[in-house]
């Protein structure tokens, strides 16, 4: 999704304009997408969630075939209630401000604004403006930042719950499987909670996966994983040929379709 990625810049973009009614193509080959604290509650309802190999951050497993996100239409409509914020975050994603140097101060870091060079919901013709006449971001720019800032916010606390759960031993590698009519379909390279490491911690370190929003996160991993008999991945091949919800295309990227206010309402630190 965030391969071809190029900085915003009001002096090369200052006409670019954004449209959001673009469906949801750009994500149909995505069956892995990392995911926060603030909505694994969210996810958990609908997709499973796994802990990849080698990676900070849980993930929604949206297919089991490669590169086959089963929720994704091939209209372009996305199958299910939830859309994850990685996903509609896009076209935009945040990054760690290059001009900053490892002397400058941790809580000041600075973050740069990207954009995925050949989205289809950028262009100079259809959609809000970026940037005012003078240069200025324009309101839907404001609001593309506020959004993006509270992922970022929610993406780090998570990868510090994470680390925690790491640390205490928690986590497994092991193939989660679907079970479909026709088979079982195994996904390897993700790890999960062992419920017998879970059971034996102590009630301090109990208390410190609470305080750190780890608990949290492996109530919702837990639960969610009734979705690999019971989800929409357990039931796609007899269903997506003719899906009979999904979000049309003209709905992508709603900024104000998630209550991102959530993300400040946690107050869990590692």
């Amino acid at each position: 999704m965030f391969k071809d990625v190029v900085v915003l810049n009001k002096a090369q973009h200052a006409a670019l304009r954004f449209d959001p009614a673009q469906g949801y193509a750009f994500a149909a080959q995505q069956i892995l997408c990392p995911i926060g604290l603030a909505e694994a509650t969210h996810v958990a309802r609908e997709m499973p969630i796994v802990f990849p190999l080698n990676n900070p951050l849980p993930h929604a497993l949206l297919g089991f075939e490669q590169h086959k996100n089963l929720h994704v239409h091939t209209t372009g409509q996305w199958i299910g209630r939830y859309i994850p914020a990685h996903i509609r975050r896009y076209p935009f994603v945040l990054a760690a401000d290059p001009a900053q140097t490892d002397a400058d101060v941790p809580s000041a870091r600075r973050f740069v604004l990207l954009f995925a060079d050949n989205a289809p919901h950028l262009g100079d013709v259809r959609g809000a403006r970026l940037f005012d006449d003078a240069g200025e971001p324009s309101e839907t720019l404001k609001q593309v930042q506020k959004v993006l800032g509270a992922v970022q916010r929610d993406m780090e606390m998570t990868q510090r719950a994470v680390a925690m759960i790491e640390r205490m031993g928690l986590l497994q590698a092991k193939p989660v499987v679907i079970q479909q009519a026709d088979g079982r379909h195994a996904v390897e390279g993700v790890r999960v909670v062992d419920p017998v490491v879970l059971r034996a911690l102590s009630g301090e370190q109990l208390v410190e996966l609470e305080h750190g929003g780890g608990l949290e996160l492996i109530y919702a991993h837990l639960a969610s994983l009734i979705n690999l008999k019971d989800g929409w991945l357990a039931q796609a091949k007899k269903q997506l040929a003719s899906p009979t919800k999904g979000n049309a295309p003209s709905d992508e990227v709603d900024l104000d379709a998630f209550d991102w206010s959530a993300f400040n309402g946690h107050d869990h630190r590692a």
